[in-house]
């Protein structure tokens, strides 16, 4: 495929696609997925070689969503067998950070279902990332906790 073949080429020279070459990508067949994924595969070879950045997930609160996603195992009405518990304390959650850490993650991704946080949530958040990264020297911490309003959350606060 051309268009791959270009793109490993800019990929090779830090060279960014074009807004057309992009879009073409994502304007592929299913069926020439696999050659995508080989094509980036090239690029990223090239400049990280074998290397992987592990992330370690932790679960501050699981399979009480008030949501009816219906793809999700943690939606309102759910049968899944998934654990189902509230809000995890800030020392739990970093327990459970320090054994990813421990197995080689570098960054700890915080998540718990539901629509998105309220004040309170976010203070919990912010608690749990205090401990986390009192306990965990060096750790990066990111958090998907929902969807979030204008002016709801501020980086001052984290």
């Amino acid at each position: 495929m051309d268009l791959l073949n270009t793109l490993v080429d800019k990929g090779l020279r830090r060279e960014l696609p074009t807004r057309e070459e992009a879009l073409a990508v994502l304007g592929t067949s299913d069926d020439d997925l696999l050659d995508v994924v080989a094509a980036a595969g090239k690029v990223r070879r090239h400049w990280f070689g074998r290397r992987v950045k592990l992330n370690y997930l932790v679960n501050l609160k699981s399979g009480l969503c008030p949501e009816d996603c219906s793809y999700c195992s943690q939606r309102l009405g759910s049968q899944a067998g998934i654990l189902k518990y509230t809000w995890l304390k800030p020392d739990q959650a970093s327990d459970a950070a320090a054994a990813g850490v421990a197995g080689g993650a570098k960054r700890v991704c915080l998540v718990a279902s539901g629509r998105g946080p309220t004040d309170r949530d976010v203070d919990r958040v912010s608690d749990t990332i205090k401990a986390i990264k009192e306990s965990n020297e060096g750790v990066e911490v990111c958090a998907c906790l929902g969807l979030l309003s204008d002016g709801s959350v501020s980086y001052t606060h984290l």
